[in-house]
């Protein structure tokens, strides 16, 4: 199992790509946690619609809606509050099963990797994008345009993701 944070999420979303993470991880479900269902039905509710395609994944249960254990649960608590509730969540999963995560957020990929928990990052995933074949480096270079203007990122070591 891997859980996907909303940042994750969005990102791809935005520019129609949240179906490359099932062409990058075929053996593996994708899943969200309560919480990050949550935060991206608050975000639709604030006008966020490229997230509608999302919450229609997890209602076709091609996104898993991973729910967590009252041990889990408290050992979410116990993460730093400098971590989003939804960040929590899916780390204390991912800690008790051994899963990976996907986030965009610096702070949780810190976290998880003082605590063990195998993360990737968008610049992670676009590079698996071309190094796996999944898809080709230009097709990789053309997405992150796309993110770069619809979501106002910077991707700020571009020449890392396409190093050979």
């Amino acid at each position: 199992m891997i859980l996907a944070d909303t940042s994750i999420l969005s990102t791809l979303a935005r520019v129609n790509g949240v179906e490359l993470l099932w062409d990058l991880f075929p053996r593996s479900p994708i899943g969200v946690t309560p919480a990050i269902f949550r935060e991206i039905s608050d975000a639709i509710a604030q006008g966020c619609l490229w997230l509608v395609q999302v919450l229609e994944f997890v209602r076709t249960e091609r996104l898993k809606l991973v729910a967590p254990t009252s041990s889990e649960v408290l050992a979410a608590e116990a993460l730093p509050d400098s971590l989003g509730l939804g960040e929590r969540e899916a780390i204390a999963l991912c800690a008790a099963h051994r899963w990976a995560f996907l986030t965009n957020d610096r702070r949780a990929r810190n976290y998880c990797r003082e605590a063990g928990v195998e993360a990737f990052d968008l610049p992670g995933l676009l590079r698996a994008l071309w190094t796996t074949g999944v898809r080709r480096k230009q097709f990789v270079r053309a997405l992150i345009h796309r993110m770069e203007e619809a979501e106002g990122l910077v991707f700020r070591n571009k020449d890392l993701i396409f190093k050979r």
